[in-house]
Order: structure tokens, then sequence, then C-alpha cells
């Protein structure tokens, strides 16, 4: 198993009648990249306005997600096979 950390901001938009999630990847990084990247972040300005969809951004989460790049790998095979 080889072992990456896939990085994910989830951003909660409001401006309709129920806030709508967002997840958006990142990027794959080694632990220490992720960690690195998510306190990087964290620490930035935060809009408050969502530049894509011009909605208010009610709050927003920086996720650092393990995943087995092996298996990444084989997804794209198993899919095709249907």
């Amino acid at each position: 198993m080889h072992l990456a950390y896939l990085a994910v901001s989830v951003i909660l938009l409001g401006g309709v009648k129920e806030p709508v999630p967002q997840t958006i990847p990142q990027g794959v990084y080694n632990e220490k990249g992720c960690e690195q990247w998510k306190r990087n972040m964290e620490g930035a300005k935060r809009p408050l306005i969502d530049p894509g969809t011009s909605r208010p951004v009610l709050s927003q989460q920086f996720v650092c997600q393990p995943v087995d790049l092996d298996d990444l790998q084989k997804m794209p095979d198993r899919a095709r096979k249907g």
C-alpha cells in the first residue's frame, strides 16, 4: 500500500434558500506536505464572496484525507470494465 494524502477544500456557500457545500480537490501530497498546505490555507486571508459563483462564503474547512495510491490507480480500470 502506497499512502498519500488528498488535500480538499470544503466550502459552504450561502445566498440561496439553504447553504450549498462544495468540495474542491487541491492535490495529492505526502503527509508533511499536506499538513503544510493545510496550515498555509488556514493562515491565508479568506474571501467573503466566492469568486466563481459570487455567493457569500459561510465557512471553509481544509482537509487532508489519506488515500491508497495503488487503489486510486486501479479505479479507472475498474470503471472502464463497467
